[in-house]
């Protein structure tokens, strides 16, 4: 296990603004690296343009908010997965014209058109698991860059 003991230096010395890429965070101590972001979703002709921000919002905004929430199905809604159509980071990148990186969510406003779709990426992370083990042993490092790394709204 010394092998791994550059993970704790790793998060000893860390600074959370001077990555952007799985290069940047993991030495070279493996065959093979793969950077995996997580499945999202997003409901198809919301105004993401009019949408509310929940910033120093007024009584009009939280009622136009619940307003488009109702009209789109999604308040309230324990099923609204059902309502998002599966896409990817470049089209997203593309829509807002912001930067096709990983962090692109963190990015763009916050509205409920646009989320991880957490099945779906459980369910395609355990599928590419069992491909690239190919049935031999396999030791994972995992570093969930969504929840750990927090970045401002440009």
């Amino acid at each position: 296990m010394k092998k791994f003991t550059w993970i704790k230096k790793f998060h000893e010395l860390r600074k959370e603004d001077n990555w952007n890429s799985v290069s940047d965070i993991i030495p070279n101590e493996f065959d093979n690296y793969f950077l995996i972001h997580w499945n999202i979703g997003i409901i198809d002709n919301f105004p993401f343009d009019t949408y509310p921000n929940k910033v120093n919002e007024t009584i009009e905004d939280i009622n136009r908010r619940i307003n488009i929430d109702k009209k789109f199905n999604l308040f309230l809604n324990p099923e609204e997965d059902k309502l998002f159509r599966q896409t990817n980071l470049m089209e997203i990148a593309n829509m807002f014209n912001k930067s096709y990186d990983f962090k692109l969510l963190n990015k763009i406003k916050e509205t409920p058109a646009i989320k991880i779709l957490y099945e779906v990426s459980v369910n395609n992370l355990r599928q590419s698991i069992k491909v690239i083990t190919k049935e031999e042993k396999l030791n994972l490092f995992i570093q969930d860059a969504y929840r750990s790394y927090e970045d401002k709204l440009e």
